[in-house]
């Protein structure tokens, strides 16, 4: 049998953005025949509310006295923010490595005793980082899995001394090197991580859990509500443009809005004032409640990143499999040669554009967006089937299952 530990700092009950990606394979690996301990900071009250089976075992490692120290350090505070920053900007992690270290010890322990490979996905750093500490302490070999390029990220070299971004990138090659294999989320990113001296590496991509799609909707102008597009998410400056939305909202009718489902933030103001009331910024939503919302859209948004940087090129952002389970039409903002465009334009109703193309080409792609979101119905069987085994969770799991018992302990 192969039995894994997963190691992750995300997991239910947290729903940060980095916790579905481990949450779903947890879930589906088990149909794989697969043994499953998830070391994680804090375990769910009720994994079954979740949809994780009872074979799999969950340990909570999260530090005690976290808490207390909280309290004594107020996170608001000027004087420590700018102490947690100056920190940082020397650290060649982050600030998650006492956990990352505790969570480690447990998942080799776990490892070694049950014959295990463990599985470790970032972020943060720290947790790969811990990995090789441990491995070469203990022997007991992992996985390396990125969600996201760690010394190769803009937002790296602008926030780390000059000395910590040299140790981090030589920790970086000794975690990839180490590792008994790299998996990531992005095929863009398996050069890099070759380069960087891994033994192999393969894609095992995010996606979508079939048992989340919604049930069919009507549109919104069906209820007499104005039609829209919609964006779910976070849009983070230095990593995602407000130029390809503000251009987007000049092309489409008067009466079509944007909907932004996610936190307030600077680049939303900036289009909202561009636009005036055209932009409604509708906060954060419970996932299943969104997925219905986004369901009764005109179409859904998505943005690439800036610059030709490894980061923007095979970054997939996470909102781009959930819109498919709605099977309304979907535009990318970014480059052609995105790894997230080629996503996007295998889904049925998938359309690219790009913000810097010149005017009529531009809005040729938006045209074309705005005539697929006219129309309803849903996918046909043989499309929805496609989609499932290409970014389906169930099937990701196979392949991250397939993967490990290639490279389980010797």
């Amino acid at each position: 049998m192969l039995r894994v530990v997963i190691v992750a700092r995300g997991f239910p009950p947290s729903f940060d953005s980095s916790s579905r990606r481990p949450w779903k394979l947890a879930k589906y690996l088990p149909d794989c025949g697969a043994d499953v301990v998830v070391v994680t900071r804090v375990r769910p009250a009720d994994p079954a509310a979740f949809g994780i089976p009872a074979s799999v075992e969950i340990v909570g490692t999260a530090v005690a006295a976290a808490g207390a120290q909280a309290a004594r350090i107020a996170p608001g505070a000027p004087a420590a923010a700018r102490a947690r920053r100056a920190l940082g900007r020397w650290s060649p992690v982050d600030g998650n490595a006492r956990w990352s270290m505790r969570a480690m010890a447990v998942a080799v322990r776990i490892a070694a005793e049950r014959g295990a490979i463990v599985w470790v996905t970032s972020g943060p750093p720290s947790l790969l980082a811990a990995a090789l500490w441990w491995h070469r302490r203990t022997g007991v070999e992992y996985v390396a899995d990125f969600r996201d390029v760690w010394t190769d990220a803009p937002v790296f070299a602008r926030t780390k001394a000059a000395p910590a971004r040299a140790l981090a990138r030589r920790l970086e090659r000794a975690v990839v090197r180490q590792a008994r294999c790299v998996t990531t989320v992005s095929g863009a990113w398996l050069p890099l991580f070759a380069a960087k001296g891994a033994r192999a590496c393969h894609e095992v991509s995010n996606g979508f859990d079939p048992a989340d799609r919604p049930a069919p909707a009507p549109p919104a102008a069906g209820r007499g509500e104005p039609p829209f597009v919609a964006y779910a998410g976070r849009l983070q400056s230095g990593r995602r443009d407000a130029s390809g939305l503000e251009r987007l909202l000049d092309l489409l009718p008067r009466d079509c809005r944007l909907d932004y489902f996610g936190p307030d933030d600077a680049l939303l103001r900036q289009v909202g004032r561009a636009a005036g009331p055209r932009v409604r910024a509708c906060g954060l939503v419970p996932f299943a409640a969104l997925l219905a919302r986004l369901q009764e859209a005109a179409g859904l948004v998505a943005t690439g990143g800036e610059g030709d940087t490894w980061e923007s090129r095979g970054a997939v952002p996470a909102k781009i499999y959930e819109y498919m389970l709605t099977e309304r039409p979907i535009l990318y903002l970014g480059k052609d040669t995105d790894e997230a465009a080629r996503r996007v334009v295998r889904y049925p109703r998938g359309f690219v554009a790009d913000p810097d193309a010149p005017d009529a080409g531009f809005a040729e792609r938006i045209q074309a967006f705005l005539r697929a979101a006219g129309e309803r119905g849903p996918l046909g069987a043989a499309e929805r089937a496609d989609l499932d085994r290409r970014w389906g969770y169930p099937q990701l799991a196979r392949r991250l299952a397939d993967l490990l018992a290639e490279g389980r302990p010797r």
